[in-house]
């Protein structure tokens, strides 16, 4: 057996002292540490995400209603209310804008707005997002990743989706964007063959590790991060400095799982400060002579946390050194729907809403069953035994044809009546509608959302209803906002770091017109010097959100309000007012329309000016007419006369 992966019981003292041993059981502690402290709020999450797929039974509740005759019901009222709410991301998508930290920087802010919507389009930026609020809203919580696409022939940087069950984090962080965590570990499961592909420096010790036989664990399958941990043979004791085989090494499928561990490590580090602009930037100690002597410039010492990475295969180090990212940053954005104010576990939607989705399974199950079942309250000699007896009776109460023989020779006191459960039934009917009502009131989810017609007839108040509905969902998207925020903060760290080369950008405006813009241009000036046009490396801004797109159902409410107070005006006035609603509206070329509403007006106000000047002047006339007629005449006309 390879010495490397025998699980020693006491290992040797120089072997205890191997640093990367040391660390490759520092790395599996954190895991262990960061799995077992997740496993409940892990297992409340795929609970909430079978809520949403209809699996809203557990099998002991499905095999009592069984044995009840019972219906199983489901009335999925979760479905529609979610849906809903992610149809409302889907239509109000936002975009990311950069900042100009400085007049000089306005620009080189367009031109980083155009990079962030071109490496969103090359990624399908807006569908991964959207799952990634949609795991906030059903699990509580998703992640998503920035880094370096290892693909050549795609784009450089890459947006991608990270499954829950691979990633793992310190269990003492509470920031938002988990920065302030020790570690972050993702632990995949990978076939053989990849794993050597991206190691092949240690493709033998792998391969041995899949072919090795380990007598002291015996597991069929390895250990998922679905089993207690009681169940799972686990690591070993932290004497010992060697991993269990079947912790990461699948033998029947050739897998291993490789745990990618994200950490902080203090370090001191040079850094340079330019007093003129405020900026701080770490420098390479071997750089310290080519800026010591620029004005402004200011050289100091500091500690600080440097993100580091490793790759543990089992006790073993494939990979090790600092992060390949220079922003000092974890690569990953969570996603998170609410946190507890407790410890920060995440939570979605659906949680709160679980309660009232099973309150109304279940009257509505119970219910039916009342309405198909039948109790019979009789006395013994209440029937005729010789024609039926009690098991044919209570079998057949419930049919509709069923026929019972009474016992036509029984005492006074003889009784046969069915229990009445008319009650029953409404009562469990009446609590289901407030069970429903319930969910639409906790989620903020209301009928005027869904578009149905409800008690609120005015449109107003379906306004002030709609209003309601989306401010008690705004925590969610405030949290989404903020991560769509840090997300366009990595893309664009990640733009500096690896647009280096001249490339072409491809801009579509709202028409679907397409320009093209040339970044990291090689131009040559009067003199012959080679200078670096559109550097998008040497940019400084800001990353924001931008704010239209989250007004836009109020905007849309607005601009109804005026398209209504026009229609209601004289067409004389309310043609005077039709450019100030077209420029309020998102219409594709908006501003040409305005202006040349503008210019229709302008020439209407001139004809009605014209036409006013012409009536006053026929009307000058006119009076001028009236005047002269109404003048005596002169008196040689008067004696011509007589």
């Amino acid at each position: 057996m390879e010495a490397a992966f025998e699980t020693a019981r006491t290992p040797s003292k120089a072997k205890a002292r191997d640093p990367n041993r040391l660390l490759a059981k520092k790395v599996w502690g954190w895991y262990t540490e960061a799995r077992d402290h997740s496993s409940n709020f892990r297992k409340e999450s795929d609970t909430d995400c079978a809520y949403y797929d209809n699996e809203q039974w557990t099998p002991d509740e499905k095999r009592e209603l069984r044995e009840r005759k019972q219906p199983i019901l489901t009335i999925n009222r979760i479905k529609p209310t979610v849906d809903l709410v992610l149809g409302t991301e889907a239509k109000s998508k936002v975009e990311f804008m950069a900042a100009p930290r400085s007049e000089m920087d306005i620009e080189d802010a367009s031109i980083a707005t155009e990079a962030l919507k071109y490496v969103m389009d090359a990624n399908q930026g807006e569908f991964i997002c959207g799952e990634g609020f949609e795991a906030s809203i059903k699990a509580g919580w998703g992640i998503l990743e920035v880094c370096e696409n290892d693909d050549p022939f795609g784009e450089k940087v890459r947006l991608d989706r990270v499954e829950r069950t691979d990633l793992f984090w310190d269990p003492h962080s509470k920031q938002f964007d988990l920065s302030d965590s020790k570690y972050i570990i993702r632990a995949k499961w990978l076939e053989l063959e990849d794993a050597q592909g991206k190691f092949p420096d240690h493709a033998d010790l792998l391969e041995r590790a899949v072919s090795t036989e380990e007598s002291d664990f015996q597991k069929e399958t390895p250990y998922q991060g679905t089993e207690d941990q009681a169940d799972r043979p686990g690591v070993t004791e932290w004497h010992d400095s060697r991993v269990s085989s079947p912790e990461w090494v699948d033998k029947g499928r050739k897998r291993v799982k490789l745990l990618e561990c994200w950490y902080k490590v203090p370090t001191k580090v040079l850094l340079v400060e330019n007093e003129m602009s405020g900026d701080v930037d770490e420098i390479d100690p071997n750089q310290i002579m080519e800026i010591l002597f620029n004005p402004g410039i200011r050289i100091n010492q500091a500690m600080v946390s440097k993100v580091m990475l490793c790759i543990v295969a089992g006790d073993e180090i494939l990979q090790q050194g600092s992060s390949p990212y220079r922003d000092n940053e974890y690569p990953f954005v969570p996603f998170w729907g609410y946190r507890k104010d407790k410890d920060g576990t995440p939570y979605g939607l659906i949680r709160q809403l679980r309660d009232m989705q099973d309150e109304i399974n279940k009257r509505r199950s119970k219910a039916i069953h009342l309405l198909n079942s039948r109790q019979i309250l009789a006395t013994n000699d209440a029937i005729d035994m010789k024609q039926n007896d009690w098991r044919d009776v209570a079998q057949k109460a419930s049919e509709p044809d069923s026929v019972t023989i009474l016992n036509g020779n029984a005492g006074p006191n003889a009784k046969f009546d069915f229990v009445d459960r008319d009650k029953a039934i409404k009562d469990q009917f009446m609590f289901e509608s407030e069970a429903k009502g319930e969910i639409e009131e906790i989620s903020g989810v209301v009928g005027e959302l869904k578009g149905m017609e409800t008690n609120a007839t005015s449109g107003k108040a379906i306004m002030a209803r709609q209003m309601q509905g989306t401010t008690m969902l705004g925590k969610l998207f405030e949290n989404y906002r903020r991560s769509r925020q840090i997300l366009g903060t990595l893309i664009w760290s990640r733009i500096q770091q690896f647009w280096t080369k001249p490339k072409m950008v491809r801009i579509t405006d709202k028409m679907g017109e397409y320009a093209f813009l040339e970044l990291n241009k090689y131009i040559e000036d009067e003199s012959g010097q080679i200078l670096i046009q559109n550097d998008i490396t040497k940019a400084r801004v800001d990353i924001t959100i931008d704010e239209q797109a989250f007004h836009a159902n109020i905007r849309q409410a607005l601009l109804e309000q005026m398209m209504e107070m026009v229609s209601k005006l004289p067409p004389e006035i309310g043609v005077m007012l039709l450019d100030l609603v077209v420029e309020y509206s998102d219409m594709p070329k908006g501003p040409e329309m305005a202006g040349r509403i503008k210019m229709i007006q302008q020439q209407m106000m001139m004809n009605q000016q014209q036409e006013q000047a012409n009536a006053q002047r026929d009307a000058d006339i006119q009076a001028q007419g009236a005047m002269a007629k109404a003048q005596p005449r002169p008196q040689k006309e008067a004696r011509a006369g007589g």
